[in-house]
């Protein structure tokens, strides 16, 4: 697994064994089959959502900065599969803005798409790059 270990991406080797009852453990922070940390996938995500980078430039900040080097394709399953694993909680907070009883709601234009901002008294909801008509 790729990891940033004082500042370069560093390449992590774990030796993981089945124990008594044939159970694999899961190493925490460790996605099963995944070969970059948590750290890595959300400071992708951060640089190409938040920030707005293309995704080549959020690729080549990663490389300057960590010395690792992404393919696009690679950088594209990462961040579908942070999405994945994600889901079930941006749903809890779907469902807990959904059963308040005050909910303020503000549409922000940026660039073609917008940013949609909910938020409550229990959860608060920012979505990027929805369509206006979404």
């Amino acid at each position: 697994m790729w990891r940033i270990i004082n500042g370069p991406a560093v390449l992590v080797a774990y030796h993981i064994y089945a124990g008594p009852d044939s159970t694999v453990p899961q190493i925490p922070g460790v996605s099963r089959r995944c070969e970059f940390s948590p750290e890595i996938c959300i400071t992708l995500a951060h640089q190409h959502y938040i920030i707005g980078l293309p995704l080549d430039k959020a690729i080549a900040e990663i490389e300057f900065f960590w010395g690792l080097k992404l393919r696009k394709s690679k950088a594209d399953a990462m961040l579908n599969r942070l999405a994945r694993q994600w889901l079930p909680e941006f749903e809890a907070l779907c469902d807990l803005l959904a059963s308040s009883a005050v909910v303020h709601a503000d549409e922000t234009s940026w660039s073609i798409n917008s940013v949609w901002a909910s938020l409550s008294e229990t959860a608060r909801i920012t979505v990027f790059g929805c369509h206006k008509d979404g």
